[in-house]
């Protein structure tokens, strides 16, 4: 009967042992499942604000290059008639 109860003690333990193992492992990988999505979002945030800031930087340059075309024109046009 000691023996018996001695094994099952045995098999408790490792049976727990394996239990916090797995809950352990499962764990680690959703937690970095988690770190890549958000990494990943975050890459995307970036990626299209910094598309958006570019575009806006690309408008305002063809404004100031035909802003200044255009005046160098008529400055040339005025000067020399």
């Amino acid at each position: 009967m000691r023996a018996v109860r001695n094994h099952l003690k045995y098999n408790t333990s490792i049976c727990i042992v394996v239990v916090v193992v797995v809950v352990v492992v499962v764990v680690v990988v959703v937690v970095e499942m988690v770190i890549v999505v958000v990494v990943v979002f975050v890459v995307v945030l970036v990626v299209t604000v910094l598309d958006r800031v570019m575009s806006v930087v690309e408008d305002v340059v063809v404004i100031a290059v035909t802003v200044v075309s255009v005046s160098f024109l008529n400055i040339s046009t005025c000067t020399f008639p």
